[in-house]
This record gives C-alpha cells, structure tokens and sequence, in this order.
C-alpha cells in the first residue's frame, strides 16, 4: 500500500487509477495518425513482449506492497526492470514503492527511467510523467514539480483515449494549483518571519554605547 503521505501528493482518485493498471505500461499510441504513428514507432522503445518474464515478479512486488512488505516489492520490482528494462511497468512500481519509503533519489532515478522508456501518445509517459512530479513535490522542489505538471497538460491532447486525457488534464490542474498557493504560503511565510528577525535584531541592547 502507499503511504498516506504519497496519497496527499497525487489525488486518492488519480492514484488509484494509476496503480489498478497492471499493463498500463504497454499501451501505445493506438489511433493516432498514420504519420505521428510512424515516428513513434521509430523513437519509442519496443514494446515488451507479452510473455515478458518481468510480469511475474511485478505481481509479486504487487503483492508484497499489499502486504506492506515495502523492501521486497521494490526488490521485486527492481528484479522486473533489469529482466525487462524496455517496459515501464517495473519503474512505474518501483518508483511508488521508493515513494511509500521516503528514498525519494531512487524514486526520481526510476521516474525519469520510466519517463524515457514509455511510449509517447500513451497512458504510461503521462503516468510516469505524474509520478516524477509527485516526487519533485516530496523532495520539496515545487518549481520542477510545477514544471512537469505544465508538460503534462501540454502532452494531455496527443493521448488518444478521452478518459485518460480527462484524468491526467485533472491531476495537473489540481496539483498545479496545490502548487501555487503552496508557494504563495512559504513566500508570506518568509517575508513574517523575515520581519520578526529584523524586528528582533532592532530591539536587542545596542553593545560599545555608554554606561
């Protein structure tokens, strides 16, 4: 399961759509232009095969993050990556499991992992895109965070399916908005305490003056 604190950063409604996928990693652009399908094909890694012998240790990592066995699913999933390291799903996984864990360099490594290998026009980059601005977010770093959520909406109109447009459209605009209004908070949070400190340092005993 995903720790609590992770549900905070992706909407409860976006993340469990995201993590009910098994295979949401090998979608493509089905239905896109017979141009852009092209270039696809020749950019985008190849897909993995159906037999992958990584899906088998992906549902046990699942299974694992259901049982909270934290360190074994990311063993798990990191095991499913290196036998398969052309399909996302692994990286997808192992990126929530760093999440739920707090290692959040593993979690960014495996994001940005995620984001290369997936196919442009699909469910999966947009996942995977969501998932490295989620972690931006736990490390604290709002202006990448905001960042990839604004590449998202700009990528939102090429997927080809209507329910993932929507879904993903929704979470960048909410955590984008979550996002400013978390960064006008520190910013009068600083300009107080700012404030106070030079207030502070105006009423301490002025030292050398006379006795």
């Amino acid at each position: 399961m995903t720790a609590p604190w992770v549900r905070r950063i992706l909407p409860q409604v976006a993340l469990g759509a995201l993590l009910a996928q098994p295979a949401l990693a090998e979608e493509g652009s089905k239905g896109a232009s017979e141009g852009s399908a092209a270039a696809a094909k020749k950019a985008a890694p190849k897909k993995s095969p159906a037999g992958s012998p990584a899906l088998p240790l992906v549902a046990r990592g699942d299974a694992q993050m259901m049982a909270r066995d934290l360190r074994g699913a990311c063993a798990s999933y990191q095991e499913a990556s290196a036998l398969d390291p052309r399909s996302p799903t692994p990286l997808l996984r192992l990126t929530e499991c760093s999440l739920a864990l707090g290692e959040l360099d593993e979690a960014l490594r495996s994001s940005e992992l995620a984001v290369r290998v997936s196919p442009p026009e699909g469910r999966a980059r947009l996942a995977a895109l969501a998932r490295q601005a989620a972690v931006f977010e736990a490390r604290g770093d709002l202006d990448k965070a905001l960042s990839v959520y604004e590449r998202i909406s700009a990528e939102v109109p090429q997927v080809t399916k209507t329910e993932d447009r929507v879904l993903f459209d929704k979470i960048a605009r909410e955590r984008a908005r979550a996002i400013e209004t978390r960064k006008k908070e520190l910013e009068a949070s600083a300009r107080i305490r700012a404030r106070v400190e030079q207030e502070l340092k105006d009423a301490a005993p002025k030292s050398g003056g006379k006795a």
